[in-house]
């Protein structure tokens, strides 16, 4: 069994408020290792967030302003279980998105 990161998703959001870009699948757990994004216009409002049950876990929650960088990236280690859902929210633009992190076998009790 490996560890290494692998992508997630890369996903773009043109249109819409809010997306789910990861759902773990069922039977794995995922360690979610970075996000990486990129925005097409500035100011804009962005977040990631995990909802596990109707309750979010705001991962990262910005403003980028405008004459800023438009690129960005938030690093740590979150413990996916199944059916935690990734999601992307913004207030303008196009948002370009790309996860990374393992997915492992859920282990038996």
């Amino acid at each position: 069994m490996t560890t290494r990161s692998v992508t997630l998703w890369a996903a773009s959001l043109v249109g819409r408020p809010t997306g789910t870009v990861f759902i773990c699948p069922v039977g794995y757990n995922t360690i979610l290792k970075s996000i990486y994004f990129n925005v097409s216009v500035l100011p804009v409002g962005l977040a990631f967030y995990v909802t596990r049950q109707a309750v979010n876990v705001y991962l990262l929650n910005t403003t980028l302003e405008a004459g800023g960088p438009t690129t960005g990236r938030w690093d740590g280690w979150l413990v996916l279980e199944p059916d935690d859902h990734v999601s992307c929210a913004y207030t303008a633009g196009q948002i370009a998105s790309w996860g990374s992190g393992a997915v492992l076998p859920t282990p038996t009790p």
